[in-house]
């Protein structure tokens, strides 16, 4: 296996500079020979970058629609029962990292821009008596719907409505209702989408704005 693995590295590096699709492709069919127990179901047409890692060691299912793009070194990491579903157009930009124990639905054209985190997961810190470590994960479920963007370094631990553009640097650590502007730490209602100058007062000291590649 290392020695394919070297094959396929060394290939693939020649092909990025010369055929950028048919590198895509070979990283696709390494990917589904290199994780025989977890359920692939990648489109043709999705482009798998330089530097894409996928660590399931113990299963789960991951759905890639078509025209999704994972730009270099993306990171996707799956629990044994995780599934993340990834709608068409899907842009992942540069070093993007995903974390699912549960279930992740990314809908069709939302942008995460260069070094975006995404976690269902946490550890707990209720207890007062046992430190973070000796506490239980708390875990939920989260929905990215159709059109949003998170722009650089956002972490996202909740679900962002439609629409919805998230600044750099936020920390989305509650649900965000669709078409609205949000960031800060952690992230807060800037303004309705199609309302300009319109701006809450959480918002005017969040100390975020919307910059970045989307």
């Amino acid at each position: 296996m290392n020695l394919l693995r070297r094959i396929h590295l060394r290939l693939a590096r020649d092909l990025d500079l010369r055929a950028p699709h048919w590198a895509s492709q070979l990283r696709r069919r390494w990917l589904y020979l290199r994780h025989p127990i977890v359920d692939l179901q990648i489109d043709p047409t999705a482009h798998i970058g330089p530097g894409f890692q996928l660590i399931a060691p113990y299963g789960g299912r991951l759905v890639v629609g078509p025209y999704a793009e994972f730009r270099r070194g993306t990171t996707i990491e799956l629990g044994p029962e995780a599934e993340v579903v990834i709608g068409k157009r899907v842009i992942f930009t540069n070093t993007a990292l995903v974390q699912i124990t549960t279930r992740l639905e990314i809908g069709d054209g939302v942008g995460l821009a260069q070094g975006t985190t995404i976690y269902d997961g946490r550890h707990g810190w209720d207890d007062p008596d046992k430190r973070w470590y000796e506490q239980p994960f708390v875990f939920r479920p989260i929905v990215i719907g159709e059109g949003a963007g998170a722009n650089n370094k956002c972490t996202i631990t909740a679900s962002i409505g439609e629409g919805t553009i998230v600044a750099a640097n936020s920390v989305v650590n509650r649900d965000l209702p669709a078409n609205v502007m949000a960031g800060g730490i952690p992230a807060r209602v800037l303004r309705r989408i199609g309302e300009p100058g319109a701006t809450t007062d959480a918002g005017a000291s969040a100390g975020a704005g919307v910059s970045g590649e989307a």
